[in-house]
């Protein structure tokens, strides 16, 4: 508050006001704000990008498409601004700036001194008969109104106390009454560069506000022993204060920094700081020793290395978190028909949540959703006239990839096993002879091998090899398992040590697992692919 403009001497009737906005965020007019920020761009030079009528545009879109939700219903606000979005700081700036120069411009009788920030305002008023006008004519000015007080003796702005006596103006530093002056401990986990200039910060606030050497002894007096209680040293706190309170206090030059100095971001853990300090000093010094890495650090690390340090988890990061948009319920599991108009896969597709097969009488959970849109899954066509049934796996989408069905039933292609039953029954069409449903979802990433290698595992569990099916009962290898012998078959079930065991011991031990675990034991051994859990 030692500003050049405020005055040494006032007259006895000056008053003491401050002004505060109501509200101002959420009250300003989107007509009015947009046009403020016209006004201000306009002042740029024409060729400055990116241009006013740009920027315009892109704040008439973030004011106008503010959304917040509150008991499960979504409002719009339709005046003012969020309280969150990054052009919030500014805009009321502006507007307030804007209102606060149209509106001294119309008042014939101003106030001696005028300070604002943001929407807080600090006024000496040497015109005490017109000071209500004066106040009643800012409230109507504009669609913002205000709340005031005023005294001849104190007034509150910011963090400021104002005492007028005998017409000079002393300041203070306001401390509210709730203010406990609970500072970071000294004990708690924190850097030790985080609570050292803490005492220096207080003490040059007070430095700069304090009018007189009594305020600023009374305030660092005051603070000195609220330091000690969160059990600061005493002489920690007696320096730093010391070297704020002193009549040129030093300022930390930012522009000194190198911007080149690579930071080491890491959590902090007590005692690390200084470890790590050594540790990159020395390090950097020795890659510095040596001839052939000297040229490289000067053009990639000049300096050494700096700690930063990230904020680890608190309790307010655990147990507050930001509101997050419910998600909607998940789907239920299982084989559905997609239902679109033009679909000739629905009609065959009943829904399903399980799937079997008339051979084996066990049922299994489906994991995961499918529909005619799904791909790389398992398939099984049922016939509707008896018990036959095909697994089939296709990586494209299933309602494109049973066209190929259709067709061969159509044709009555006999090489084709699936109509070559259709025949059986006398039928062309598809939809006629069979249903539809999938057994297996595999990631969308998954190779043409490993879809290969589940579905001769679901035929396998399913037995829908001929005769009790309709896949074709020759046995083949996925490409990803070349050249398997019957011995190096064994040799991939057997345990090492019955590798050099004759055949035939061999041969049963193979039929002992089988027994015992079922053919998906030995699939998934030969095969390498992930099996089911049966129940």
């Amino acid at each position: 508050m030692q500003s050049p403009s405020l005055p040494n001497l006032l007259p006895l009737e000056t008053i003491l006001v401050t002004t505060d906005a109501t509200s101002l965020y959420t009250n300003i007019l989107y007509v009015q704000g947009l046009a403020v920020m016209e006004h201000f761009l306009s002042c740029r030079s024409p060729a400055t990008l990116p241009k006013t009528s740009f920027l315009i545009t892109l704040a008439s879109f973030i004011l106008t498409h503010n959304f917040f939700t509150f008991e499960g219903q979504t409002y719009q606000q339709l005046k003012g601004t969020a309280m969150g979005t990054r052009m919030a700081p500014s805009y009321p700036s502006l507007f307030m700036g804007r209102l606060e120069e149209a509106f001294l411009v119309s008042q014939a009788c101003q106030s001696k001194v005028w300070y604002k920030f943001n929407d807080d305002i600090f006024m000496i008023w040497t015109h005490s008969k017109e000071l209500q006008n004066f106040l009643s004519n800012l409230n109507s000015f504009g669609s913002i109104r205000f709340t005031w007080s005023y005294s001849k003796s104190h007034a509150t702005f910011l963090d400021v106390d104002l005492h007028l006596f005998n017409g000079q103006l002393h300041t203070f530093v306001h401390i509210k009454p709730i203010n406990k002056q609970q500072y970071l401990h000294y004990d708690s986990c924190h850097p030790f560069h985080i609570k050292q200039p803490l005492p220096y910060s207080l003490g040059l606030r007070g430095k700069r506000i304090c009018s007189s050497p009594e305020s600023l002894n009374h305030y660092t007096n005051n603070l000195k022993t609220a330091l000690a209680s969160c059990n600061y040293p005493p002489d920690l706190v007696q320096k730093q204060i010391a070297r704020a309170t002193s009549s040129s206090p030093q300022t930390q030059n930012l522009s000194q920094k190198n911007p080149k100095s690579a930071p080491l971001v890491t959590g902090y853990f007590p005692g690390l700081d200084q470890t790590l300090h050594v540790a990159l000093q020395q390090g950097y010094n020795f890659l510095k020793s040596c001839p052939e890495m000297r040229s490289i650090l000067h053009e990639i690390l000049p300096t050494p290395p700096r700690v930063s340090f990230r904020r680890l988890p608190n309790l307010r990061s655990l147990l507050v978190h930001p509101y997050e948009i419910p998600k909607p319920p998940s789907l239920p599991s299982g084989s559905y028909p997609c239902n679109h108009p033009r679909c000739k896969t629905c009609p065959m597709h009943p829904p399903t949540t399980t799937y079997s097969s008339p051979v084996i009488r066990k049922v299994y959970m489906i994991k995961g959703r499918a529909t005619c849109e799904s791909s790389h899954v398992i398939y099984q066509l049922t016939c509707l006239h008896c018990e036959a049934f095909y697994v089939g796996m296709t990586s494209n989408k299933r309602s494109i990839h049973m066209n190929g069905h259709r067709q061969a039933v159509f044709d009555g292609n006999e090489d084709h096993p699936v109509a070559k039953h259709a025949l059986v029954h006398s039928q062309h069409i598809l939809t006629q002879c069979y249903t539809v449903r999938v057994r297996w979802i595999l990631p969308t990433d998954t190779n043409l091998s490993e879809l290969w290698r589940w579905e001769l595992a679901l035929q396998y569990i399913l037995s829908s090899h001929y005769p009790t099916g309709l896949n074709s009962a020759n046995f083949k290898l996925p490409p990803l398992v070349p050249h398997l012998s019957f011995n190096n078959i064994f040799a991939s079930v057997l345990p090492p040590r019955l590798t050099s065991l004759p055949n035939i011991f061999a041969f049963t031990y193979v039929c002992l697992c089988l027994y015992m675990c079922g053919w998906m034991c030995v699939c998934a051994r030969v095969y390498t692919c992930p099996f089911f859990t049966l129940r």
